[in-house]
């Protein structure tokens, strides 16, 4: 796996920075045990999926949404000229296309992108979705 492109670089307090970078493949839950060596955390939900944390050293942290393209990197200035190496190099465990082992996490997520498809078809053509602004079927 491979970073895509660097999103946006934000600060977010004195010394510290947040980069959100878009890879080339989606974080599965085989991937964060790949990156993390099993250490990671799950901090919460968001869109009913989990939030990751994983605590690097130098005081780095990677966190994103399981199952997602995109990872935000907190890391302090002093640290800002390899955080893109460090990551690409971490990045280079897990393989291009990693696919699940399971039928059933295939099958559920067969489902989960026939069901948004469906709903956001229908969100288009019948006016009385017009007033939901995003939906997200997970």
């Amino acid at each position: 796996m491979i970073i895509y492109k660097t999103l946006w670089t934000q600060l977010i307090r004195i010394g510290i920075f947040r980069t959100d970078y878009q890879l080339s493949g989606k974080i599965t839950l085989e991937n964060l045990n790949t990156l993390s060596q099993g250490t990671h955390i799950i901090t919460g939900y968001q869109y009913l999926t989990p939030v990751y944390l994983i605590e690097k050293p130098d005081d780095i942290q990677i966190s994103g949404i399981l199952d997602s393209d995109v990872i935000w990197v907190t890391y302090p200035e002093k640290n800002a000229h390899y955080v893109e190496d460090y990551l690409s190099a971490l990045l280079t465990l897990i393989p291009e296309n990693q696919s699940s082992g399971s039928f059933i996490i295939t099958y559920y997520r067969d489902i989960k992108n026939y069901l948004f498809l469906k709903l956001r078809k229908n969100r288009y053509s019948n006016p009385e979705f017009s007033e939901i602004k995003e939906l997200i079927v997970d």
